[in-house]
């Protein structure tokens, strides 16, 4: 019997080229060509190193700035009187640093739900990255136990953010701004004047007072 014979199609592309092309390895390594032309193998993750340690870089100063000027209340704010909640002004966590001078970048771990909102669908990094040292900035005129220029420690809850779900921005359930600040969300901008603002209760919120003012 004999075998019927085909023709090959003009292009052909075998199995591992058509896989390389359409689905592409997320771990695959890529080569790096140094200063002095020599080659080596990169994977995936040292270019995300490198991508935070370069935002770290140009952002470490403004934090430092932010944090040691945190004591110089903002006229806007300063002047309000709440009701019922205490507004204060988170410190920004300070990456870390090796002796070798590698940065290690602080993560504030954030959900992200699912899109019917039951069940967490991954961990992200939050883009408010407070620390739960904060500045008092104003009280309700019934609260005497804690004065605007404090320092106070609040609980851990009012500076974790959520993710919806992924078609929604995240969400920071305490923050809080002046009307004046048009966005629903708290702003992220460390430079923006309305940055590091959380309303908390009085009460339940201040853990402990760290320096009296």
């Amino acid at each position: 019997m004999t075998k019927k014979r085909y023709d090959r199609p003009a292009m052909s592309v075998n199995v591992a080229e058509f896989a390389a092309a359409n689905f592409p390895d997320p771990n695959r390594k890529v080569l790096f060509t140094g200063m002095g032309g020599e080659s080596t193998e990169v994977g995936k993750e040292s270019f995300d190193l490198a991508r935070v340690t370069d935002h770290w870089d140009k952002t470490e100063q403004l934090i430092k700035d932010y944090n040691a000027n945190l004591n110089t209340l903002d006229e806007d704010y300063k002047n309000i009187t709440p009701v019922h909640i205490a507004v204060v002004r988170a410190y920004h966590i300070e990456a870390t640093r090796t002796k070798s001078g590698l940065i290690i970048a602080p993560k504030i771990p954030m959900k992200e739900m699912t899109q019917n909102g039951i069940g967490i669908r991954q961990t992200i990094d939050s883009p408010w990255a407070f620390s739960r040292k904060c500045v008092v900035v104003a009280v309700p005129e019934h609260v005497t136990h804690i004065k605007a220029g404090d320092i106070v420690e609040i609980n851990r809850r009012c500076v974790l953010a959520e993710k919806p779900s992924v078609d929604t921005p995240a969400h920071l359930a305490h923050g809080f701004t002046l009307s004046d600040w048009y966005d629903f969300e708290a702003p992220t901008d460390i430079s923006n004047k309305h940055f590091g603002y959380l309303a908390v209760d009085p009460i339940n919120d201040i853990t402990l007072i760290i320096k009296k003012s």
